[in-house]
């Protein structure tokens, strides 16, 4: 009898579009493709180098975040992935667009309600990220204790 494994993909929008990353927090490495989502908006995190990403009340071409698509992210992945994340965060589905124009349904990473009043409107930037961002962010960042080895 073969054995049915759960998998699920993942949309990233962060740090964790950087690859590196990604493969550190979840402890395997998964193919990635460009991606974007409708009907959210993405926005720095005051005082740190992540983004966090919130529902939008209308979706227009300005409710967009564009991102980085994780194929087939095992179970054990996803849990790394929420103790990575937090509190700040919740997992949902959500429907995403990939760049050849395939629409598929992925999990990803939204701030929670309580935790709106922690973003601002700054625009947040994966190069600035990669540039000025990543090694601190790799340094500091608690998220990274709390995961498993």
């Amino acid at each position: 009898m073969m054995e049915f494994k759960e998998v699920s993909h993942c949309f990233t929008y962060g740090s964790l579009m950087c690859q590196e990353i990604m493969n550190q927090v979840c402890g395997a490495s998964f193919d990635s493709v460009n991606a974007k989502v409708f009907g959210f908006s993405r926005h720095c995190v005051q005082g740190e180098h992540y983004p966090g990403m919130v529902a939008c009340s209308e979706v227009s071409a300005v409710s967009l975040v564009e991102g980085m698509l994780y194929l087939n992210v095992s179970p054990i992945a996803l849990k790394r992935l929420d103790d990575f994340e937090g509190d700040m965060y919740h997992r949902q589905t959500v429907e995403v667009l990939i760049d050849d124009g395939s629409k598929v349904f992925a999990q990803t990473y939204v701030i929670r309600p309580e935790f709106i009043h922690v973003l601002d409107d700054k625009a947040w930037s994966f190069e600035h990220f990669l540039k000025y961002g990543k090694a601190d962010f790799q340094e500091a960042y608690q998220g990274y204790q709390s995961i498993e080895s």
